[in-house]
């Protein structure tokens, strides 16, 4: 009796274990599956985030909307004083109207077709491919400037001592081995100093000095180029852009210098300053002797007599 009671102890003992072993399975399986579905919910939500992020800009509007976005558009850039075109005009087709413009109004400056030029002007203007066409354009221009403006630099070194700035006045610069003519010169442009300045000092210098004391008018293009050149890519201290602006206008300067070149039209004085002729280097340069004031009522005849050594 009591090996049957033990027997049916035993096997009631089996089976509880077999039913905690299978509820422990069961509950492990569970875990499990939560455990994924929460990954794979973490994992779809982050995507769809992602989505969400890059479909922000993306609006989806109808014909309806997207015509009153055109007619907003078309009301602020008239209110911005300029003339929406109303057809729709590729960039090539615009040029070619500009053009067509152009020559009608040189035969014929009526009204209509002064019009007609500023309509196609204003829209080749502000054309996005004619912004890009302009932004690499003047890159371009930007680093071939760059290369004559070296070479110029080099040449003006020539009559620009290094230490300019220390003590500089025409007699000195005569010392040196320079013409009246281009020690005066050279003393008027202080512009012409740049080159022998660091980048960084021309950077600070002061919008007045710019504007005033290192005036570039009246330089010829050698000059100009070798101004250019000396400059830094940004000036410092400059919160309302006046230095850049100034550099801007020397930009301009030399551009319109260049076409002038290339048309044939630019006049002896800005091909090379008169004060260069005769010169090959500051060492080859004769210092101009000064001669005592003629006192002498027969005038002609004492100039004739006279002659700089």
């Amino acid at each position: 009796m009591k090996e049957v009671e033990s027997s049916s102890n035993n096997s009631a003992t089996k089976a509880f274990a077999n039913s905690i072993v299978k509820r422990h399975d069961s509950n492990s399986l569970l875990l499990s599956r939560k455990s994924k579905n929460l990954l794979k919910f973490e994992k779809n939500k982050k995507q769809k985030e992602k989505q969400i992020s890059k479909n922000k800009n993306n609006i989806v509007i109808g014909n309806q909307e997207l015509l009153d976005h055109i007619e907003l558009l078309k009301s602020q850039l008239e209110n911005a004083g300029l003339r929406p075109i109303s057809e729709i005009t590729s960039y090539e087709d615009g040029k070619s109207n500009l053009i067509k413009a152009l020559e009608a109004s040189f035969e014929d400056d009526s009204f209509f077709n002064l019009q007609e030029v500023d309509k196609w002007d204003d829209f080749v203007k502000n054309h996005p491919k004619y912004i890009e066409e302009q932004v690499q354009k003047n890159k371009l221009w930007a680093e071939n400037a760059m290369e004559r403006g070296q070479a110029a630099i080099e040449e003006q070194k020539k009559y620009i001592p290094e230490n300019i700035f220390d003590n500089a006045s025409v007699v000195n610069l005569q010392k040196k081995g320079l013409s009246l003519n281009l020690a005066t010169r050279i003393m008027r442009n202080r512009s012409l100093w740049l080159i022998r300045m660091d980048f960084k000092d021309i950077a600070n210098v002061h919008i007045a000095d710019l504007k005033f004391k290192y005036s570039f008018t009246g330089l010829d293009i050698i000059e100009l180029r070798a101004l250019y050149a000396c400059l830094p890519d940004k000036f410092e201290h400059d919160p309302k852009n006046e230095k850049e602006n100034w550099k801007n206008s020397l930009i301009q300067s030399l551009k319109d210098i260049e076409n002038q070149e290339k048309n044939g039209t630019l006049p002896k004085r800005l091909i090379r300053n008169s004060a260069y002729n005769n010169t090959n280097g500051t060492q080859n340069i004769k210092v101009l002797k000064f001669q005592k004031p003629i006192t002498n009522s027969n005038l002609f005849s004492e100039i004739c007599k006279r002659r700089i050594d």
